[in-house]
């Protein structure tokens, strides 16, 4: 059976790759039965199963944690991982040091916000933003303090804020990012100290 909107409500839980096939199948919603189901899996597999609308047979958001497992190293999108994170209230823990990439917004989105946020520890981190975009430091240093793997901006971006603001990003070892080129536009006067 074709189906291109369809709303697919179940009387149990599907595994993941079931969830994954569900998704591909429909653009409507897909209900499942237990709200605090948990999955694991990789990052492409999680957010290929989580894309979309997935609720409870409710409607009510899903709440369980949720294991991303690929092995250190991996590249993974911060799209993805945000997708993943914005799917569940629950928490989002990737277990090994993946290589993550995306714009600072991607990225922040995937480690930053609340709503979309995943957890990790020794992440490595990827910044592509094309160079003369205007960054907010306080968005670096955000990002710099989620992961303790380093975090580099590949591009002569604009790093823009105060000058305490800027030393957290480009200076403070736990919040710092890695740049080499970036032009940094200040608000205020650095003392002589900064």
């Amino acid at each position: 059976v074709e189906v291109t909107a369809a709303v697919v409500t179940l009387s149990d839980d599907p595994d993941l790759t079931e969830l994954k096939q569900l998704n591909a199948a429909t653009t409507g919603a897909i209900k499942i039965n237990t709200q605090g189901k948990t999955y694991s899996g990789s990052t492409a597999d999680l957010a290929a199963a989580l894309a979309g609308t997935v609720t409870n047979n409710a409607g009510a958001a899903l709440s369980g944690a949720m294991t991303v497992s690929d092995n250190a190293s991996t590249a993974v999108a911060a799209t993805d991982l945000s997708t993943i994170g914005g799917a569940t209230t629950g928490t989002v823990t990737v277990t090994n040091a993946v290589a993550i990439s995306g714009t600072a917004a991607e990225v922040k989105a995937a480690l930053v916000t609340t709503t979309s946020k995943v957890e990790v520890t020794a992440a490595t981190v990827t910044i592509s933003d094309n160079a003369g975009t205007s960054i907010a430091a306080t968005d670096l240093s955000a990002i710099g303090s989620e992961t303790s793997g380093t975090v580099t901006v590949t591009n002569a971006i604009n790093v823009t804020g105060t000058a305490d603001e800027a030393i957290a990003a480009l200076h403070t070892t736990a919040s710092k990012v890695e740049v080499t080129a970036a032009v940094v536009t200040l608000s205020d006067d650095p003392d002589l100290t900064e």
